[in-house]
């Protein structure tokens, strides 16, 4: 005893340990010996995933035999986890089923759209592929119009997804920095997608019969 305090030895010092979520600031955090003075606490125990009923049987049985007048209560810890990001995990599937709505409704389109100009322009393809023209040709030939407004919507939707994203990553005492990586990504796959649609419509367009493409109406 020290002044009324309890002396103790510092067995090791640990950093970035996160007790709470990273929302906040993480305290400073002593964890004591098990045989020190007696206080409320809990006890962690590594279960097996494969046998967990049997585990959680044979736990209960041994806590009963040496603390009878105790209730036998327990947490796992995924659950605990999963309760203090509840949110993160909420907005995790809005993102994605909000993700999966817009791709639908951009193919959708696009499909809609290059079926559109393939039809008026059949007659302009007809000759282009008479005159030698490859697939590779036409696909640039339709694909450089959707190339422009492609750019345009990453002019508006850019700025904006990095302020929602940079707000959001505010509300985290523990931050990570907004790379290109995050917006090269879905930038690169959806324009990969959108072409894609592209081809098939042209491909569509360059197999057909040029013959019956120059015939009247």
């Amino acid at each position: 005893m020290y002044n009324g305090r309890a002396m103790a030895t510092v067995a090791g010092v640990t950093a970035d340990f996160y007790l709470y979520t990273m929302h906040s600031a993480q305290p400073a955090v002593v964890w004591t010996n098990v045989y020190g003075p007696s206080q409320y606490r809990y006890f962690t125990i590594r279960i097996h995933p494969g046998a967990l009923g049997e585990s959680m049987v044979a736990i209960e049985e041994k806590w009963r035999a040496l603390m009878p007048d105790a209730p036998f209560e327990y947490t796992f810890m995924d659950e605990t986890l999963r309760s203090m990001y509840a949110t993160e995990m909420q907005l995790r599937k809005a993102f994605i089923a909000a993700t999966a709505i817009c791709i639908i409704i951009v193919v959708l389109g696009v499909v809609g759209l290059v079926s559109l100009m393939v039809q008026q322009r059949v007659k302009e393809i007809g000759i282009r592929k008479v005159l030698g023209a490859s697939l590779v040709h036409i696909v640039h030939l339709f694909g450089k119009d959707f190339i422009w407004v492609y750019l345009m919507a990453l002019v508006v939707a850019c700025p904006v997804a990095y302020y929602i994203l940079y707000r959001w990553i505010g509300t985290f005492y523990l931050q990570t920095e907004l790379n290109a990586i995050v917006f090269a990504v879905p930038i690169v796959s959806m324009l990969v997608i959108v072409m894609s649609f592209v081809g098939i419509q042209c491909w569509r367009a360059v197999n057909a019969n040029p013959v019956d493409a120059l015939r009247d109406e």
